[in-house]
């Protein structure tokens, strides 16, 4: 097993494993549902800011750290922020953590001044929590999202 940085050959690997995790947490159905064609479309888009990390063994990718980097217009600091971090649930073990090892070693050795980290309300947010914290992280905001007009993208 390995970890290797992203490219863009992996755009679509990202997009079934985005939509894996949302099959499972149903973490969309708030914001119209997972579309991985939109997703794949957006990633595509966004390449020269996504950093990511993905453990793969015999070349299937089972776990992907994803991360987009960028200058916070507020601050002018230069951040990663996550997009989302997700494992297949029978490789979810304390090795997907060194993901975020590779997260914070590039982020140290390229100059990054802040990482912001999510955690899905009622998705292992008691495990994540306790994890940022010995970290060192802090818990900056909370999101809430108001659905408007009830548009919803079939899967």
């Amino acid at each position: 097993m390995i970890i290797r940085e992203f490219n863009e050959a992996d755009i679509s690997t990202l997009g079934k494993l985005a939509q894996c995790f949302d099959l499972e947490f149903n973490c969309c159905e708030r914001i119209g549902g997972f579309n991985i064609d939109i997703f794949c479309e957006q990633l595509d888009l966004m390449k020269n800011m996504i950093r990511a990390w993905l453990y793969e063994d015999s070349n299937e990718v089972f776990s992907a750290l994803v991360m987009l980097e960028f200058i916070n217009p507020f601050s002018g600091l230069k951040a990663l922020e996550e997009l989302f971090w997700y494992s297949i649930p029978k490789m979810r073990n304390r090795n997907n953590l060194r993901l975020v090892r590779c997260m914070e070693e590039y982020a140290q050795s390229n100059n990054i001044e802040y990482i912001a980290m999510s955690s899905m309300r009622d998705v292992n947010s008691d495990k994540l929590h306790s994890f940022y914290t010995r970290k060192g992280y802090k818990l900056n905001q909370s999101q809430y999202i108001l659905t408007i007009g009830g548009k919803k993208h079939e899967i």
